[in-house]
């Protein structure tokens, strides 16, 4: 994606401005934009080897953007079929991600020690194996155990195939990952649409997609490319320990926006107004339209704002926008005005996080940290589903994303003075 970090020397940057590109999954972006950090020029690849890396990657990102966005308009479905409650599927939402922060982590290991071809079969491998688990699990247990494997491969893949595209085509990295990346929006969207084909049926989206899983397998087989060297690490000046906590904290609020936004909309819609099971999973596709159109179409946005103004307008705008959904009314047109008005914010916090901490120490455990907001809100926002009734949802959305701009206003504040006075000087360049 454009804003993927130039390596020098063990040291990673990224461009100044957020560049508003990369595809509308968090996993792809955090890959591209923060793990790289380390990673060492690579040896010379051929012309067929990253034409073939290229075209598996972009098909490994569309079955990637599908893959996840079956699970939230899947979840009624899995309620209905276990005869669980609302707080009791909401672990279901939290087995996944909980699998792909391990994903993202062990990935993360893996790659320097492990060619990248090996560890995306596998990864597809235990996507395949999840997702056929899910499908056929008797109960509720079984299938969070499903999703919990699938997610391990979800992490595994995002930064195993990210991280292999940005290696092989070194410094003209970001405008392939642009395109690779783009691909997973497009899956994003098909992924609710297949659940809609199959309403009531909760089995049926995962044993598509482990079909198309079982072919990746094969096809990234073919891809040539070395394992991935990283340099020896700097220990972490301590003056910016704090500035790195206020981006955890401000990423793990967001991320857990994101989430609860895509994953519970369906079960907010059937809720609240009269729309049938196929309906409300197609109308989960909105969200992910104005996630994808909005990564783009802020491109300009970030160019013209500080990474600070962007993010509270940003935040704003998607606040009011969880308020008018209480309205079921306009709740449809509200989840795509709160993907398109969230989709700046990513990529922005990135390319803010980077320009406070150009040396890139201690990104890749902000991320991992970060990761957590998924599993930990997701059973809230179903007990309050439980409790409240599923009009709650979006009043719970509205206040964790108060939660987040007060968090980006305490992070601004951090940056202005960091701990004893010396704010970094990088930093004081981030603020609006």
């Amino acid at each position: 994606m454009a804003g993927t970090p130039r390596v020098e020397r063990g040291r990673s940057t990224l461009p100044s401005r957020s560049d508003g590109g990369g595809r509308t999954g968090r996993f792809a972006r955090i890959g591209s934009a923060c793990l790289l950090q380390g990673v060492s020029p690579p040896p010379g690849v051929s012309h067929s080897d990253r034409l073939r890396l290229a075209i598996a990657a972009a098909i490994g990102f569309l079955l990637l953007g599908l893959g996840a966005a079956i699970v939230g308009p899947a979840l009624p479905a899995l309620r209905s079929q276990y005869a669980i409650s609302d707080t009791a599927s909401s672990f279901l939402v939290s087995a996944f991600w909980a699998g792909s922060v391990v994903g993202v982590i062990a990935g993360g290991y893996l790659l320097p020690r492990l060619a990248p071809r090996y560890l995306l079969s596998g990864g597809f491998a235990l996507m395949a194996v999840g997702a056929v688990a899910v499908a056929g699990a008797p109960s509720a247990l079984l299938a969070g155990a499903g999703l919990c494997l699938y997610g391990l491969g979800f992490g595994l893949l995002d930064i195993g195939i990210n991280l292999t595209v940005a290696r092989a085509y070194a410094g003209g990295s970001g405008a392939v990952l642009i395109a690779v990346n783009g691909s997973y929006g497009i899956g994003a969207i098909v992924g609710p649409l297949i659940v809609a084909r199959s309403p009531g049926d909760a089995g049926a989206p995962f044993l598509i997609f482990a079909a198309g899983a079982a072919v990746l397998v094969l096809l990234t087989l073919s891809v040539r490319a070395g394992a991935i060297a990283t340099a020896a690490r700097v220990p972490t000046d301590r003056r910016i320990l704090w500035v790195l906590v206020g981006f955890g904290l401000l990423l793990i609020a967001y991320i857990a926006t994101e989430t609860g936004a895509s994953a519970w909309e369906t079960t907010h819609l059937l809720g609240t107004t009269a729309m049938t099971d196929a309906a409300a999973a197609r109308a989960n596709s909105l969200f992910w339209v104005g996630m994808t159109l909005g990564r783009f179409l802020g491109a300009p946005l970030a160019l013209r704002f500080a990474p600070a103004t962007l993010v509270f307008g940003s935040l704003t705008a998607a606040g009011l926008s969880f308020v008018l959904a209480t309205w079921s009314g306009a709740a449809v047109v509200a989840s795509g005005l709160v993907g398109w008005f969230l989709a700046p914010i990513f990529p922005t916090v990135i390319a803010w996080m980077a320009r406070a901490v150009p040396s890139g120490q201690g990104s890749t455990a902000v991320f991992a940290f970060a990761l957590a907001g998924p599993v930990v809100v997701s059973p809230l926002l179903g007990a309050s589903a439980d409790r409240l009734g599923a009009g709650s949802i979006p009043i719970a959305l509205a206040v964790l994303t108060v939660v987040t701009l007060g968090t980006a206003v305490s992070l601004t504040r951090r940056l202005r003075v960091a701990p004893g006075g010396d704010a970094p000087r990088a930093a004081i360049a981030t603020l609006p």
